[in-house]
């Protein structure tokens, strides 16, 4: 499934292939052959722009000078050293760990033990595409095929099983995940811009009426559907039980937040006086005449 690779070439840890790292550019890899920096290189050609699969190995384990054999779909793969790694990368890209950039703590830490004994990890690249779906797909085979070490089926760090989009992640995995996302959509909605723009975009989308009976449907075929309804019900009560949860539910803390406290206290004043209707309300404060009327009978913003 390879091509020739040219003998692997490594330079020493430590700093100096960290500032290597950082300094690469296509025009000083093509200068020094890729001599300096520890890269594998094709005997025939140095193709930069391209998408390698790549393996990390480590120099401590050779299975008594047999190596390791591992089969996959579509292939086999043969490896002196024992993998711990499995990536894809751009053209230099797969060097990343070396330098502890943008790399899993699990890779740091293997690295940082085969660096205690005065080695280095070995790095082999084993294939390189044009496209980078085909990459991706290579690495999705190899991971599975080799086995990741969180699933107790093989002796890879990888958290996922890579591909294109994060397929079968763990647990610990989905939590650093989830708790990303949670992170980035709290800085989208603190954005003014972000919910105006959102605003408008769902408007445009619920006066399709294509649109509003897809979403209908869609809800509906949820809900018939028993496992459905205990799942959300279980999510509902796990949230509500949160810290901090039903204070974020209503008033000031909500993003549908639509009026201010003063506006929701002249609302009640006034229409207490009489002199008003709720949709006469609803005009002058330019919201819905139902939002009048949950503010008024206080099934929102409750806590004033």
């Amino acid at each position: 499934m390879t091509r020739e690779l040219e003998p692997e070439k490594r330079v020493s840890p430590s700093p100096v292939m960290n500032k290597l790292i950082g300094e690469i550019t296509k025009e000083n890899v093509m200068k020094s052959k890729y001599e300096n920096f520890g890269v594998f290189y094709y005997k025939d050609n140095l193709e930069l722009e391209k998408f390698k699969v790549y393996v990390y190995c480590d120099p401590r384990y050779s299975n008594n000078g047999k190596g390791y054999k591992y089969k996959f779909e579509g292939g086999s793969l043969k490896l002196k050293n024992k993998p711990f790694y499995i990536g894809c990368a751009g053209w230099n890209s797969h060097l990343r760990h070396l330098g502890g950039n943008r790399s899993s703590k699990y890779v740091q830490r293997r690295i940082g033990r085969i660096r205690k004994e005065d080695l280095e990890p070995i790095v082999k690249v084993l294939r390189m595409y044009d496209l980078r779906k085909k990459a991706l797909k290579l690495e999705e085979l190899l991971i599975i095929g080799i086995g990741r070490q969180d699933l107790k089926i093989g002796p890879l760090l990888n958290r996922a099983d890579g591909g294109i989009g994060l397929k079968n992640p763990n647990e610990n995995c989905r939590k650093e995940m989830k708790k990303g996302m949670e992170k980035i959509i709290k800085n989208l909605w603190e954005d003014p811009k972000f919910r105006k723009k959102h605003k408008e975009k769902a408007e445009r989308q619920w006066k399709d009426p294509k649109f509003r009976k897809m979403k209908i449907k869609k809800a509906k075929e949820q809900w018939e559907n028993p496992e459905y309804r205990i799942e959300m019900s279980k999510k509902f009560k796990e949230a509500w039980d949160r810290p901090g949860y039903k204070k974020s539910r209503f008033g000031k803390n909500t993003q549908e937040t639509k009026l201010t406290e003063k506006e929701v206290l002249e609302i009640r004043r006034i229409y207490k006086d009489g002199n008003i209707s709720q949709k006469e309300l609803a005009k002058r404060y330019k919201v819905n005449r139902s939002y009048v009327q949950r503010i008024i009978a206080r099934h929102i913003w409750k806590d004033i």
